[in-house]
């Protein structure tokens, strides 16, 4: 029983951690396009990965090419992709400082509090792959001590073994779900039409509180039919329509 639980768990390492040859192969052909100037073909190659598999070196590519193609705006929405999986990657910030200067935006966000930067270096070592390889393995070692108390009867070490690591099971569960409905519901857009207008309410009819460039980040805060309220700075909030922005999904 221990053999096959040890090979279950290599198992799952193996297969989350490695990607499979073909993608290998078409990440590869991508940045040969890259490499050779041939920006256009590098980010089709690009776009195509992105619809098989999420990976902050695919966004962040996918950045690079759009930046190439003197396009900031959507090299920022991509740059932005890639550093919600990694936060704290030197690569992407430093990408994402050239990019703001090449747009010269003077509307920011406010900058992260000092918990939410605790919670992100927390989430930036426990990302989401490891927190669910962590669940598989906690399942089958709840498991394994309930085949063990079922095949040597009640002990105190296997009934000890069982509570533990059903609570553990209980906790990284309800921990992993949180970080996904977190991950999904991520509230962040970047302005993505020239002549965008902040209005006083959803709809043409309400008072323009403020025009915002293209390249704008922006955090939503409610949704009305076609309209999105949002606020782009401590000063600066007001009422979208939605196609004037692109969600950083």
């Amino acid at each position: 029983m221990k053999k096959i639980i040890l090979f279950c768990i290599l198992s799952i390492l193996f297969s989350v951690s490695v990607f499979p040859d073909s993608i290998k192969t078409r990440f590869i052909n991508a940045n040969s396009f890259y490499e050779k100037g041939d920006f256009k073909s590098a980010l089709d190659s690009y776009l195509e990965l992105e619809k098989d598999i999420s990976n902050w070196k695919i966004y962040y590519n996918i950045g690079n090419s759009y930046f190439k193609l003197k396009d900031p705006v959507r090299a920022k929405i991509f740059y932005m992709k890639a550093r919600r999986f990694d936060p704290f990657n030197e690569s992407i910030k430093k990408n994402l400082e050239i990019v703001e200067k090449v747009l010269n935006n003077n509307i920011h966000l406010p900058d992260s509090g000092f918990i939410s930067r605790v919670l992100m270096t927390i989430e930036s070592f426990l990302t989401l792959d490891v927190l669910t390889i962590i669940l598989v393995l906690l399942i089958l070692i709840f498991a394994y001590f309930e085949f063990m108390l079922i095949a040597k009867g009640k002990r105190k070490k296997l009934i000890y073994g069982i509570l533990l690591s059903f609570i553990l099971v209980i906790l990284f569960s309800s921990y992993h779900m949180l970080r996904v409905s977190k991950f999904n519901r991520n509230k962040l857009a970047v302005v993505i039409l020239k002549d965008s207008k902040l209005r006083s309410g959803p709809g043409t009819a309400n008072t323009v509180l403020f025009d915002v460039s293209p390249g704008v980040t922006v955090r939503i805060v409610d949704n009305n039919r076609d309209w999105v309220q949002v606020a782009a700075s401590s000063e600066v909030a007001g009422w979208i329509e939605k196609n004037n922005i692109e969600r950083v999904k």
